[in-house]
């Protein structure tokens, strides 16, 4: 008999516990930094940074702006940005690919390092709400990351451009011309001396 009680308080616990309405969460802050290095003159006002989130799986959670399975954020300049928001209304573990899509500038070498983002949604203690933690990975799936960190290389070299000299080595350039320059005037002084 008292095994029927205790085997009746916990179906009636269980089924109080599935019976609550279990509310959504936001992922809103997927941190995505972008650093451009080497800049000068090769960053153009018109320079736009894509980056692409694509899911594992179809059925995964995207966010709102996705088109063809596809979500894409577009920035203009480095910073640190959030990459998008994610709906969740279940349990479970979603994995998705963080990449930047090469751009048309000629002079930047793009960063094409690809992030595996685990997001995992779990019930809250006491099942009334959704949890959300994240994995962010790159490489083998050993390497953890804090941010979603790409680096663009704005100082790449175009065919037919001319390379000029290091500004350190313009002044031993400089001493090595003068040096000359004045050898041959010595000697031109000398020859009138002689005359």
């Amino acid at each position: 008999m008292k095994f029927k009680h205790i085997l009746f308080g916990v179906l009636l616990v269980l089924s109080v516990m599935l019976m609550k309405d279990v509310s959504a969460v936001t992922l809103d802050n997927i941190p995505l930094e972008l650093n451009n290095i080497n800049k000068n003159s090769n960053q153009s006002e018109t320079d736009r940074f894509i980056f692409e989130l694509t899911p594992e799986n179809v059925e995964n959670p995207m966010p709102e702006d996705t088109e063809n399975g596809v979500y894409r954020l577009v920035v203009t300049k480095d910073g640190t940005y959030s990459l998008c928001s994610i709906d969740f209304d279940e349990p479970g573990v979603y994995k998705y690919y963080v990449r930047q899509v090469e751009g048309d500038n000629p002079r930047c070498k793009y960063d094409d390092t690809e992030y595996t983002l685990i997001i995992s949604v779990e019930n809250s203690l006491d099942y009334t709400t959704l949890e959300t933690y994240i994995t962010i990975t790159t490489g083998d799936m050993e390497e953890k990351c804090k941010t979603l960190y790409f680096e663009n290389d704005l100082s790449a070299k175009l065919q037919g451009d001319i390379e000029l000299p290091n500004t350190s080595d313009i002044g031993v350039y400089g001493l090595i011309v003068i040096a000359v320059i004045s050898t041959f005037g010595i000697i031109k002084i000398q020859r009138k001396m002689c005359k």
